[in-house]
């Protein structure tokens, strides 16, 4: 059983894939939760609301990352590395 940011095939720092998840979990997820059940007649449809809301900071996140490494020249060579150690 896989733990949050443990699958990395790619080399690139784990950590990474952690932070991303804490980001989304303590920066929206909860927030979103309290600010919605403390609204006057809270629905589970509008708590749930929070799930989805901390996807998106989450993808957000990762495509940032990819385009700051892809940038600085980073992604190429993980790439290159990736495909040698599957031959």
């Amino acid at each position: 059983q896989a733990t949050l940011g443990n699958q990395n095939p790619t080399g690139l720092p784990v950590g990474a894939v952690r932070i991303q998840g804490i980001l989304g979990a303590f920066l929206v997820r909860v927030p979103v939760s309290y600010f919605m059940s403390i609204q006057p007649h809270p629905s589970l449809f509008h708590i749930g609301l929070a799930t989805p809301f901390s996807s998106i900071l989450e993808l957000s996140l990762c495509l940032g990352y990819m385009i700051y490494l892809k940038k600085s020249g980073m992604l190429e060579d993980v790439k290159s590395r990736s495909y040698k150690h599957k031959v």
